[in-house]
């Protein structure tokens, strides 16, 4: 499912010092057919944290809307999902000798997030620390940019901050993104604007 082009340790190097990586064309073709297919026979819980957004009125304030679906590995609705996680562990488990503290990463949560037109996205946040170590984005339809932020106030401050990367998630690309007790555990802050033409559907490997 993954593809040879992955740089994976070098890829999760770099998300363990700086807090994240981004790889192109890391999802086979066919991988890619067959969780779009996998998500499309899904039931997805439209989301609107823009009307009543997270921490509302507050400098931490987070503004949200799309539509998900997320489940266990084990649920017979996500055995692509849970293919590519496994597959995702297995890969892990092979380079953890350079990067032990990922030796134990396993994801038990599947996420499929469908961002349906110009007005979905998810505004600068960080990811709640109960995530573990590692969180890896693919994108399987569709195209974004994702922005990284630096703060320059507080550390939750998200409005006060100094744009630092940008990245264009195509079809088969992948983020990841450093979580607690992986590195110094200090989570990035990122923001995914809307789908530059049409939807976007992403699948979320995290571990809780």
């Amino acid at each position: 499912m993954l593809s040879d082009n992955v740089s994976l340790l070098e890829a999760l190097a770099a998300t363990r010092e700086r807090g994240y990586a981004f790889e192109d064309d890391g999802l086979l073709a066919t991988a890619q057919s067959a969780l779009k297919a996998e998500a499309e026979q899904l039931s997805l819980e439209s989301i609107d944290q823009d009307t009543v957004p997270i921490r509302a009125k507050t400098v931490s304030e987070v503004r949200q809307r799309l539509a998900r679906a997320c489940a266990a590995p084990g649920d017979p609705s996500f055995a692509t999902a849970a293919a590519l996680a496994a597959t995702m562990a297995a890969a892990i488990k092979e380079i953890a000798p350079q990067l032990p503290e990922l030796a134990g990463w396993s994801a038990t949560e599947l996420c499929y997030q469908l961002y349906r037109d110009s007005s979905e996205r998810v505004s600068p946040h960080r990811d709640p620390k109960t995530y573990q170590l590692l969180g890896v984005t693919i994108t399987i339809a569709g195209m974004t940019r994702i922005r990284i932020f630096e703060p320059l106030g507080a550390p939750n401050d998200y409005t006060k901050l100094r744009p630092a990367d940008e990245y264009i998630a195509r079809p088969g690309s992948m983020m990841f993104l450093r979580s607690t007790g992986f590195g110094t555990g200090e989570r990035i802050i990122h923001e995914a604007l809307p789908p530059e033409h049409g939807s976007r559907l992403i699948l979320n490997l995290r571990l809780r």
